[in-house]
C-alpha cells in the first residue's frame, strides 16, 4: 500500500473534460470517452487493449492510439 501511496500519480479533474467526453460518447462508453478526452486534452497517446476503442478513437476522432490488442 505504501508503494501505491508514494507512486507519482497525477489526479485530473474530470469536469473540464466533460464537453469533449460527451461528444466522444456517441461512439464509445462514457468511461472510455473520458480517457479519450483526457488523451486529446494533454496531447497523449491513448493506450488500450480494447481493439474497438482503439479503432474508434483513431478513425473517428483522430487520436494517436497504441493498440495493445495487436501487440
Amino acid at each position: 500500500m505504501a508503494d501505491l501511496r508514494d507512486a507519482p500519480i497525477v489526479r485530473i479533474d474530470h469536469r473540464p473534460l466533460l464537453a469533449t467526453a460527451v461528444r466522444l460518447a456517441v461512439a464509445m462508453s462514457g468511461y472510455d470517452a473520458l480517457y479519450a478526452a483526457l488523451a486529446r486534452e494533454i496531447g497523449a497517446t491513448l493506450v488500450t487493449a480494447d481493439r474497438r476503442l482503439a479503432r474508434t478513437a483513431a478513425r473517428r476522432f483522430d487520436l494517436a492510439v497504441l493498440d495493445l490488442s495487436t501487440a
